[in-house]
């Protein structure tokens, strides 16, 4: 419940607030992003349960898979999860985002795919949307898997169209582009010295 009462505060039209990790991140003892063996009756009757609450009531716009296998499969190379769970069973129809530097992974640590081409297309085919923080893997994979013919057209259209969907819902397209904040932050003497001041004043002291 205060997941949704925050998910239903945040989501405005100029701000997109990003469930995660979806799903069971924190597997058996603790341990952050190792393989999790989870049940249909666990993942349903525990796991699911506060996403789903926030996609259904709270209209949540972004969903990030975990870093961790599901069962065996990396998350972000989930149909189950990110097809048939979230869009066409729950109706999610916002973009799906991945853990920063959980496709490389597939790579690197998870050994599930072999190289940039082959992670690309296991995660786009399956539902991920975008690649976060940045496109160190769809950068150079997704052109190469489209090439060898291991992504279609269909999969790239959907992925941008969700992203699209997402910006005009925030109005980006309704005007001509306005910086806003980002616009009102400079970096000059003015404003080093009040964010010298928010610094100093933010100090908590941890024995008074």
């Amino acid at each position: 419940q205060m997941g949704v009462a925050f998910c239903n505060a945040m989501e405005s039209k100029n701000i997109i607030t990003t469930i995660k990790h979806f799903i069971s991140n924190v597997s058996e003892g603790g341990r952050d992003s190792y393989p999790a063996y989870d049940s249909q009756w666990l993942l349903r009757s525990v796991y699911f349960v506060p996403f789903e609450a926030c996609v259904k009531s709270a209209n949540v716009r972004s969903v990030m898979m975990a870093y961790n296998t599901l069962n065996g499969i990396p998350c972000s190379a989930d149909s189950w999860l990110m097809e048939d769970i979230l869009r066409k069973e729950w109706g999610f129809k916002g973009m799906i985002v991945s853990d920063y530097g959980s496709i490389d992974k597939m790579i690197t640590f998870r050994h599930t795919a072999e190289n940039h081409a082959q992670a690309a297309a296991a995660a786009i085919v399956s539902g991920l949307d975008v690649e976060l923080p940045s496109n160190v893997v769809f950068g150079d994979g997704l052109p190469a898997a489209y090439r060898q013919g291991l992504v279609k057209e269909k999969d790239i259209d959907r992925a941008v169209a969700k992203l699209l969907y997402c910006k005009f819902s925030c109005g980006l397209f309704d005007d001509k582009f306005d910086v806003g904040m980002a616009g009102s932050v400079c970096d000059n003497e003015e404003h080093r010295a009040l964010a010298l001041e928010a610094a100093r004043k933010s100090i908590v002291l941890l024995k008074n």
